[in-house]
């Protein structure tokens, strides 16, 4: 158990750091939709 303790850490401060980088490409998308939007009208 402690020998793997390591490995779950990474691998969830992984899975953090790609849920983090998803919502954030996921919210700069939708900002770039917003803008383009606004710049053709």
């Amino acid at each position: 158990m402690l020998a793997d303790f390591p490995m779950i850490v990474l691998n969830t401060v992984l899975l953090a750091y790609f849920a983090i980088g998803v919502l954030f490409l996921y919210s700069e998308s939708k900002f770039l939709r917003k803008m383009k939007t606004r710049r053709n009208r």
